[in-house]
């Protein structure tokens, strides 16, 4: 029969103390942190647990940045094109004043509607949004369209309005944002021709 001393008795209720404050001590500290985990050392399973679910919601941040800069891109893009519809509207619209016989005397100030109402067209066609052009696809080098340098005719002015800009929206999701320049003019602008004002009434461009 083993005999138990005062000595072990005591060393017994010494490290039952300390392992007590010790806990206590931990507790303490994930009260005041409001964390479970203060060190690696508290659980390595849960460290690791921690540090790649700390990873997931870093890309879940990158993601919904990329969206809500996605959304303002494609608000700006509906109002661009809103802005361009509204424009040929008023150009639809004095093209029929002209065809009334009473209003031949006022072609010059016609002219000048449509003239306006074209520029009005360029800008939005141009139109920049943080550093991109909205219709001028994946090439941010200069504006998309332009006027030739007589002035006279519509042109594409960088080599390519195709480029389809895609944002990652989640993880191995891409999701394309914008409406590229050949989508929105390609049946009125192409890049093997011009729109001239010199054309002749009925010739297709």
């Amino acid at each position: 029969i083993m005999r138990i001393s005062d000595l072990m008795i005591s060393n017994n209720f010494l490290t039952g103390m300390n392992r007590t404050k010790s806990r206590l001590a931990q507790i303490q500290s994930q009260l005041t942190s409001m964390k479970k985990i203060v060190r690696p050392s508290d659980s390595p399973t849960g460290a690791t647990k921690i540090l790649r679910l700390d990873k997931q919601l870093g890309q879940s941040d990158i993601f919904s940045n990329n969206i809500s800069s996605s959304l303002a891109f494609i608000h700006e893009t509906t109002f661009g094109m809103e802005n361009i519809q509204t424009d040929i509207a008023k150009i639809m619209s004095t093209l029929t004043e002209i065809s009334n016989a009473t209003n031949q005397e006022n072609l010059d100030l016609y002219a000048d509607q449509i003239d306006l109402a074209l520029k009005a067209i360029m800008d939005s066609a141009n139109t920049n949004y943080d550093g991109k052009f909205l219709f001028g696809g994946t090439d941010y080098s200069s504006v998309p369209f332009g006027f030739t340098s007589d002035g006279q005719s519509v042109e594409v002015k960088p080599g390519d309005i195709s480029g389809k800009q895609n944002v990652k929206v989640g993880q191995n999701i891409f999701q394309k944002i914008n409406m590229t320049g050949t989508e929105v003019f390609g049946t009125i602008v192409k890049q093997s021709g011009n729109i001239d004002v010199n054309a002749a009434v009925g010739t297709v461009v």
